[in-house]
């Protein structure tokens, strides 16, 4: 049997990320965070319209950040997205200081595409980020939904199916 002595773990480009500190107890170079608090939010509330290119409010989540350097882990799901004219369908994400309306910084966006179906079949779009919002006054983070080709009818949360929203205060 032979034993391996380590002193430092490096990453592929040889940066040491954890080194020894002369007991065999290991401490990262790097803040790794601590989660501050989880908020939760979704909806079962059917939307719909017959629009292109329009940004329509989806639903929001709320959260106050404990420090300004904190930052705010975002996890949202879109469910039951039915898009009657085919083509693309967005999700995005913004964070404001106000409450509902398609307003605020966007900081992440994505899209699906699928042939015309309504009820034969429905497609869910997730989203992922982290922002920096720097302060500790309350922010609502918002999920926007748009129609991107043809102005036929669209939906989200089709026959009241949930979408979630996952906020995480990550600590400096």
């Amino acid at each position: 049997m032979s034993i391996l002595k380590v002193n430092t773990i490096q990453d592929k480009g040889g940066n040491t990320i954890i080194s020894s500190n002369g007991t065999g107890t290991f401490t990262p170079l790097f803040a790794v965070g601590k989660i501050g608090q989880v908020v939760f939010a979704s909806t079962n509330t059917q939307l719909g319209a017959n629009n292109q290119d329009s940004d329509t409010f989806n639903f929001q989540g709320t959260i106050t950040p404990s420090a300004t350097s904190s930052k705010i882990l975002v996890l949202c799901t879109v469910n039951s997205m039915s898009n009657g004219g085919g083509g693309r369908m967005s999700g995005k994400i913004r964070w404001n200081t106000t409450s509902g309306g398609t307003s605020g910084t966007e900081v992440t966006f994505a899209q699906i595409a699928n042939d015309s179906f309504d009820t034969s079949g429905m497609s869910s779009l997730t989203l992922q980020t982290l922002i920096s919002p720097n302060t500790t006054s309350q922010i609502y983070i918002k999920n926007i939904v748009a129609k991107n080709d043809s102005g036929t009818q669209w939906y989200v949360q089709r026959y009241s199916n949930y979408s979630y929203m996952t906020l995480m205060e990550v600590l400096a």
